[in-house]
């Protein structure tokens, strides 16, 4: 990195750029700690009220841009649910190597079936898995979603740059309706899938 910068910033000295990076690298780790374990405080308070928790499901350019996700998680939240990003789970990526996915080759891919394997498990989360149109790896990874997540509520959003809030406000709340008649369900049946 050192000598990247040189050129631009010639009196920087290499101690300098190291002592940088440690630190940046260290508030990054400790943070995303931090957002784990309130995302994980988010799951468990949600469960003990028996409270549906919407997690959002995609890579971080499109989860966290509100141009590209139309402010749909800012809409739920102001719904009275709570929604949790896929970066707040705690998250066992290695536990796929004794899956059908031990060989995902993407990354993100990886967390994303993961954080959906997880979501299966507990009664009351449910994801809504933000898509592009025409995004290769989705075409792929959504069909292993689907899968996943067979017998349980998932709501999938394709998302393109001609698309308005209004469509996907109405299938947000046909969704809401879905999960609230599903955790009904397991509630008078006493069996979660």
């Amino acid at each position: 990195i050192y000598k990247a910068l040189e050129p631009f910033f010639p009196t920087l000295k290499e101690k300098q750029v190291r002592k940088a990076w440690k630190e940046a690298r260290d508030y990054y780790r400790k943070e995303t700690e931090r957002l784990i374990d309130e995302g994980e405080a988010m799951l468990e308070n949600a469960k003990n009220a028996k409270k549906p928790v919407f997690l959002l499901v995609r890579r971080p350019y499109n989860l966290y841009d509100k141009g590209i996700n139309l402010g749909l998680p800012e809409t739920i939240a102001g719904m009275g649910f709570d929604v949790l990003p896929i970066d707040m789970m705690k998250i066992n990526v290695g536990g796929l190597a004794d899956t059908n996915y031990w060989n995902l080759f993407w990354n993100y891919g990886q967390k994303i079936i993961a954080a959906l394997k997880k979501a299966k498990k507990e009664e009351n989360v449910f994801p809504i898995y933000l898509t592009n149109f025409s995004c290769g790896p989705d075409s792929f990874i959504l069909s292993f979603a689907e899968n996943e997540m067979k017998g349980k509520p998932m709501l999938i959003l394709e998302l393109d740059e001609h698309s308005s809030d209004g469509g996907y406000l109405t299938r947000v709340e046909a969704f809401v309706d879905v999960v609230k008649s599903y955790m009904k369900g397991v509630k008078e049946s006493g069996e979660h899938p």
